[in-house]
């Protein structure tokens, strides 16, 4: 009987530290989704570098004639290729 309240004793204090941490979290998110402004999604969308690949938030791409890419060096380069073989 007293491995049983021992055992409900620990369940209840990691659940209860558990609930703790997962308010503290969402309370946190809040605060920095403030700064993003009201109705502004946390989400972002992704694009891939058309140059190499890497995804980059579509909001910091690059826009170009051969699709989005993540720096300025991998547009110029990406275009520089393309003009010349056509």
């Amino acid at each position: 009987m007293k491995f049983l309240l021992l055992l409900i004793l620990i369940g209840l204090i990691i659940y209860l530290s558990g609930a703790r941490k997962g308010g503290g979290s969402s309370a946190s998110g809040s605060g920095q989704n403030s700064g993003q402004g009201a109705g502004q999604d946390a989400t972002q969308v992704m694009v891939s570098c058309a140059q190499c690949g890497l995804h980059v938030p579509q909001s910091e791409a690059y826009p170009g004639r051969g699709g989005q890419f993540c720096c300025a060096a991998h547009r110029s380069a990406y275009e520089a290729r393309h003009n010349g073989a056509a």
